[in-house]
């Protein structure tokens, strides 16, 4: 395992490049797509994912690399922290994305769910997800004996009525 994969799969999940608590910002992705994948935790999941072949690449991967402004917030942060530099981490995602690309690979779209139709009904199509590079940042419990385990979506409500409406369905669905 090369150093830039070590450090992607050393994330904390800590969770603290969701807070401004140095005062220096936050990801600008983050907040405005809401999915922890475009935080620097996510792509710290993400990248040690591809590299060891765990997910495709897939539409939400490649807008989650291109968003990434490779601004050195998450640096500050996780540095302070926890000691790890994921600046080199973000650049590796974006340049192993770009390479896809540029070398006319396959973006893999993730399978078509029912389950899916019925969540992004409720929240709007931006707001639930089956993308293995959404999910994948959703798949790691910081639960020292329990292995990663990957859900069928992710969805985001945003509101009091679309919880309900999200725990109705699941109950519904089991």
């Amino acid at each position: 395992m090369d150093e830039v994969t070590r450090t992607a799969a050393q994330c904390r999940h800590y969770a603290m490049c969701k807070i401004d608590f140095l005062d220096t910002g936050l990801c600008a992705s983050g907040p405005a797509k809401g999915y922890v994948a475009y935080y620097p935790q996510g792509r710290m999941d993400i990248y040690a994912a591809l590299a060891q072949g765990v997910i495709p690449v897939t539409p939400g991967l490649v807008d989650i690399a291109e968003t990434c402004t490779l601004c050195g917030i998450c640096e500050k942060q996780c540095h302070f922290v926890t000691g790890l530099r994921p600046g080199q981490v973000m650049e590796a995602l974006k340049r192993a994305v770009a390479d896809h690309l540029a070398a006319g690979l396959e973006v893999v779209s993730p399978p078509a769910d029912p389950l899916l139709d019925e969540l992004q009904a409720i929240v709007g199509p931006q707001w639930a997800s089956n993308d293995p590079a959404i999910l994948i940042s959703y798949a790691h419990d910081p639960y020292p004996f329990k292995e990663a385990q990957m859900p069928r979506c992710v969805v985001l409500p945003g509101s009091t009525e679309q919880v309900a409406a999200v725990v109705r369905l699941a109950r519904e669905r089991q």
